[in-house]
């Protein structure tokens, strides 16, 4: 999606379906698990074994290459099983680097510069555990992997990035590690692992954690940690996303700064075209209102007096102070219904129109028309039809929100000022939030812009 004209244009066209992405200077690299047409064309079948291997058939890990600028695009084949992370590293002029980790055990690093001849990689990596993802330093002198078990992998590549000069190992006592990511100054690196635990390391020193994050429902499912992003620049801020409806938002300057981004049930209303803006908390009083109802425990709605709840001063809201709802600005009728469309891999004139005209301008709003739920439960929510559901009346409207987060991103993009101010964006199975950062008050600042 173009941040700045909120249009989607087509770039690619893959023979999978991606679970992962990454862009960089009009380069795309996309992975995932080859489908059948991709896996028995033969043509794409770029690093496979000969065809008296008797494990050919094994050989299912989907790579995806797009070159914007000549417009070369390639469906291949690297490692045995799914590729769950693929990166791009600028490692000289016009030179890129693709890291792809592989549940097969296996880091492949693959020179992916004016590609002409099939995708295979140049040297790969066996760590002996599923990889979950792999990132680069800034500096490109040391990458960190994260796999099914409670080590992080640490290795010095050569120069040439043609082999793995030294490794190390750290060792938690946390469970499957899902994302690492590196601050501006390449000085420090972070890992977060599913059962909502996140450490930061100095690279310099590497004997114990400079800083640990806990989830605020830590153990839980919903409250796995899945994400974790530096901001960039001199924002210093990190980003780290529970599995449902929670981001936190850390000062690493002191680590003294820790807000939570709590999303709401329904992030848009279907039935009035109206999405629901998420509201921010310190993690402190997050935790201690999710202790008070009794996560993880038991069933809450036998432990607490909603009433007192609601009238306390986490969520006490009116009609004056309750969170900004924004409304589809035109022709509301027809982008609510092309939102509800398949998507299109090459979208009409008419579709992009819908798309520019359902951002939303920041309009405030009566809020006790609140969320009308549908009959129909959506993506497994058991919802009741003509249920009024808000801030006002539901005192678990933020706090058991089951949006799940599919992913974070930083945008190095300009704002609509025109100050080149970084911006956070947050996928979630509605849509994507769009939130410019406020570097000076070191916390997220609310433009959003939803798609």
């Amino acid at each position: 999606m173009d941040t700045s004209s909120r249009l989607q244009p087509e770039f690619a066209k893959f023979g999978s379906s991606p679970r992962c992405l990454k862009e960089s200077n009009g380069i795309i690299v996309a992975g995932g698990i080859a489908s059948r047409e991709t896996f028995n064309d033969s043509s794409t079948l770029s690093y496979a074994p000969s065809s008296n291997s008797p494990n050919s058939y094994r050989r299912k890990g989907f790579f995806g290459l797009h070159v914007g600028e000549t417009g070369y695009t390639e469906n291949g084949n690297i490692g045995t099983l799914i590729n769950n992370c693929v990166t791009i590293n600028k490692i000289a002029n016009s030179r890129y680097m693709s890291l792809a980790c592989n549940n097969d055990q296996n880091l492949y690093v693959m020179d992916i510069s004016n590609k002409s001849d099939a995708i295979s990689p140049d040297y790969s990596v066996n760590l002996s555990v599923a990889l979950n993802h792999a990132s680069l330093s800034p500096d490109m002198k040391t990458l960190v992997t994260l796999g099914d078990s409670p080590r992080i992998f640490i290795m010095h590549p050569e120069e040439n990035m043609r082999e793995v000069a030294k490794r190390e190992t750290i060792i938690t006592q946390s469970d499957c590690g899902f994302s690492t990511c590196w601050n501006n100054s390449g000085t420090c690196f972070s890992a977060c692992f599913q059962e909502g635990v996140n450490f930061i390391y100095d690279i310099r020193n590497i004997s114990r954690p400079i800083h640990k994050i806990y989830s605020t429902r830590k153990q839980l499912q919903s409250g796995a940690f899945r994400v974790c992003k530096f901001s960039g620049g001199t924002d210093d801020l990190l980003f780290i996303s529970e599995h449902q409806g929670r981001v936190h938002v850390v000062d690493t300057r002191d680590f003294m700064t820790h807000h939570v981004i709590l999303l709401p049930k329904r992030l848009y209303d279907d039935s009035d075209g109206y999405y629901n803006q998420p509201i921010v908390k310190k993690y402190e009083d997050v935790c201690d209102v999710d202790h008070r109802l009794g996560y993880p425990r038991t069933s809450r709605m036998f432990l607490i007096d909603v009433d007192k709840l609601q009238k306390s001063n986490f969520f006490n809201f009116n009609r004056n102070n309750c969170p900004k709802r924004y409304p589809v600005a035109k022709m509301r009728e027809d982008a609510v219904e092309w939102m509800k469309t398949p998507y299109s891999r090459q979208p009409s004139t008419k579709e992009r129109e819908l798309h520019e005209q359902i951002v939303c301008d920041p309009l405030q709003n009566a809020c006790n028309s609140g969320t009308r739920v549908v009959r129909t439960p959506i993506r497994g929510r058991g919802y009741h039809d003509g249920v009024i559901q808000n801030p006002q009346n539901d005192p678990f409207y933020y706090l058991d929100s089951e949006l799940e987060l599919t992913g974070l991103e930083i945008v190095n993009a300009g704002n609509e000022y025109g100050n080149g101010q970084h911006s956070l964006v947050i996928g979630s199975d509605d849509g994507l939030i769009h939130w410019d950062i406020d570097s000076w008050r070191r916390r997220c600042f609310p433009s959003y812009e939803l798609a």
